[in-house]
């Protein structure tokens, strides 16, 4: 992780499955957020719906912790349901995730 942020003029995000994420900026310290609990039905998808969060949330403002966590969410939306192309995550679900879990 370490040497992917310090060559990076943005930020960094280094997603592990069912794991923590880790993400941070060069010069800044490492950061780590655990995944949302939910049941999964599917992993099929998921880290491409983690990347479709982190562009929404580009456009719409988001930095660091926020968008880290609005990612996460759409991508735990997304693994808990199947066939992950018929019931793809709206953006109303995500945010209630976020809001039942706003400890993590």
């Amino acid at each position: 992780m370490l040497l992917l942020q310090g060559t990076s003029s943005g930020l960094t995000i280094l997603t592990q499955g069912g794991g923590e994420m880790l993400y941070g900026r060069k010069g800044e310290p490492i950061h780590r957020m655990p995944p949302f609990p939910v049941e999964v039905k599917s992993t099929l998808g998921a880290g491409d719906t983690f990347k479709a969060g982190c562009v929404y949330g580009l456009l719409r403002g988001m930095r660091g912790e926020d968008l880290v966590r609005f990612a996460s969410a759409c991508s735990a939306v997304a693994i808990s349901r199947f066939p992950l192309p018929l019931y793809p995550p709206r953006l109303e679900e995500a945010q209630k995730l976020i809001r039942e879990n706003s400890s993590n």
